[in-house]
């Protein structure tokens, strides 16, 4: 029996011919997924989608030899399967572009057409059979060369990114004496008058409430860049990372629809080759904070959308599955990456119909996310003793809010909502990356924005319960502006404008000016007020 069954298993597994293109063509779609992201990425990720996906390719090719006897028929039936599989969300909203369809109308008519493919196919010449399955196979083999070369040289790049280690050094005097330091950034969160100008929303009440409080606000502050990666590598080192770049290029080279012309192609290789990414991991600032003895406490949210990026010991969990999503979800098991796969396949259906009842998985993610990092800002630091010290230690609190950028899952009380299946989200403009003014979305970013001005006013209340606190440092910055790609803007340019607050205990900012931009507020933090840049300077 087990000799007959051996004899089977090399029977229908006998040719690699057969079903290797098969497996191939199931395990390109995570490849070329992991391939375009592999600098946002870890290697580990693409694990259990290769896995899934090549158990999928065999599984399909063993149900069709059982149907059709002959290896070939199984090998084409299935690589048929596999295309209508993970194209499927290529084919739907390729569909919906002439002929607006619901998904029960798509895939009736995938089924219909993969039904009558398995109908045609030993109709196939003999001649024309094999040759098929090899031009199959030498396809597939072209297609992965790009994802493979981009992931094996983005890996190696990352093989030389390890995440800090730093001693603390117990020589530093009176470390007791310093401030904790609370350093928070709110992701495209506008500037004062940006809220007022383009979504007319009128946020001066809180701006009154930071200086009352005796903050300082640059309220003409701007950012040198577009991108998160590239201005939060900016801040915590203290400097900007290139020269300073036009608005008008930057906005050319971020929202072009191609990079052609030798300027833009200039600035993406002058960007693109400054390791942003590497400088946040390995950032002076939490470096020259560890090595003088502070406690450092990270809750960066980016690692929602850059799952490499980590802080080694400093980082507090911010992966929080959200305990209130009962539906059973199969996207409470998954990862963004796998998310984002399986939303090309047949899968899409299922997400639909989740989505239908409320938020998405991202979504309460998303959500959960961030209120967690609201919890970790509102926890009082403890003044952290180490073992050859008997003076506390003082406490900073990174914590890096994904909000108000999208998704917009908060009303302005708080309440979720799901605004990914509402109208008019993302409108665009001919071929323009720029949203329309018919878009929806600058209501929703509204809303989650005075969500978000809400939450900091409540912490920061209770960070002065007890009157002006005399021991913390609270440095409150955006990354960039609303940005628009993802919002209506009647001037483009507001992109740059941000949000820049600090207060200091002594509240004296002499020398820090209306426009000061967040890294000048950081180097003032940490030049003028602590001392910790001498020879940086």
């Amino acid at each position: 029996m087990k000799m007959e069954c051996n004899q089977t298993l090399r029977h229908v597994f006998g040719s690699i011919l057969y079903w290797g293109p098969v497996v191939m063509f199931s395990v390109y779609p995570a490849l070329r997924l992991y391939g375009r992201n592999a600098d946002m990425l870890h290697l580990s990720i693409l694990i259990r989608p290769a896995v899934a996906a090549t158990l999928l390719a065999l599984v399909s090719y063993l149900i069709l030899f059982c149907l059709y006897r002959q290896q070939i028929f199984a090998a084409i039936a299935a690589l048929g399967f596999m295309i209508l599989f993970w194209n499927y969300s290529v084919l739907y909203h390729g569909l919906n572009r002439f002929l607006p369809i619901e998904h029960w109308h798509a895939i009736p008519l995938v089924i219909f057409a993969y039904a009558h493919t398995l109908y045609f196919i030993p109709k196939i010449s003999k001649t024309k059979r094999k040759p098929l399955l090899i031009l199959c196979f030498l396809y597939i083999l072209l297609l992965s060369i790009v994802p493979i070369y981009e992931t094996i040289s983005e890996e190696l790049q990352k093989d030389r990114i390890a995440p800090p280690t730093f001693s603390y050094d117990s020589d530093v005097a009176r470390i007791e004496a310093f401030p904790d330091i609370y350093l928070i950034i709110l992701d495209e969160y506008a500037r004062f008058d940006t809220i007022q100008e383009e979504f007319g929303y009128d946020n001066s009440p809180f701006m009154h409430f930071l200086k009352d409080k005796g903050f300082f606000v640059a309220e003409q502050s701007e950012v040198r860049y577009l991108s998160t990666t590239l201005n939060i590598a900016s801040f915590l080192n203290f400097n900007w990372i290139s020269l300073p770049i036009s608005k008008e290029e930057l906005l050319a080279y971020r929202f072009a629809s191609a990079r052609e012309t030798p300027a833009q192609k200039a600035l993406q290789a002058d960007l693109e080759g400054k390791s942003a990414m590497e400088k946040i991991i390995n950032n002076r600032l939490m470096q020259k904070l560890s090595r003088i003895g502070y406690h450092i406490e990270v809750f960066s949210g980016m690692r929602l959308f850059y799952p490499t990026l980590r802080f080694g010991e400093w980082e507090v969990d911010g992966t929080y599955e959200n305990p209130s999503d009962a539906s059973g979800s199969l996207y409470r098991m998954l990862n963004v990456f796998e998310r984002e796969l399986l939303n090309q396949t047949m899968f899409l259906v299922y997400d639909k119909l989740h989505r239908q009842s409320g938020l998405t998985s991202w979504e309460l993610q998303f959500a959960t996310h961030t209120l967690h990092a609201f919890d970790f800002l509102s926890v009082e630091p403890l003044r952290v003793r180490p073992e050859d010290s008997a003076q506390g230690r003082p406490t900073i609190k990174y914590a890096h809010i994904m909000s108000p950028h999208n998704p917009y899952v908060f009303d302005r009380d708080g309440n979720l909502w799901s605004t990914t299946s509402l109208p008019n989200l993302k409108v665009r403009d001919g071929e323009s990356l720029f949203l329309s003014e018919g878009s929806q979305a600058n209501v929703y970013y509204t809303e989650q924005y005075i969500f978000v001005t809400q939450r900091i006013t409540q912490l920061i209340s209770q960070l002065f319960v007890d009157g002006p606190p005399q021991d913390k440092v609270i440095i409150l910055l955006s990354d960039h502006g609303p940005r628009p790609h993802e919002l209506f803007l009647h001037d483009p340019e507001h992109a740059f404008s941000v949000l820049a607050a600090l207060y200091l205990p002594d509240m004296h900012y002499t020398g820090l000016d209306h426009d000061a931009d967040p890294v000048e507020i950081i180097r003032y933090v940490f030049g003028n007020y602590l001392g910790l840049l001498e020879g940086d300077m």
